[in-house]
């Protein structure tokens, strides 16, 4: 190998290593842990919607029982 060839090399692999360290710790986590959170939190409305929505119609179906 060149010593342009062995530079270029070094050159590939570093940044190639970079890229993955930096994938691992920045800003892809805090997105992962804000679609975890948002997702979380709309499942959670979904519930209380359908809790209010099975209220509601319990207490018309029985009023209108009467």
């Amino acid at each position: 190998m060149t010593n342009q060839e062995e530079l270029w090399h070094i050159y590939c692999t570093s940044s190639a290593s970079l890229a993955k360290e930096k994938s691992v710790g920045g800003s892809m986590t805090t997105v992962n842990h804000l679609l975890f959170a948002l997702q979380l939190l709309t499942a959670l409305g979904c519930g209380l919607v359908a809790g209010v929505f099975f209220a509601f119609s319990t207490f018309v179906f029985t009023n209108l029982a009467l």
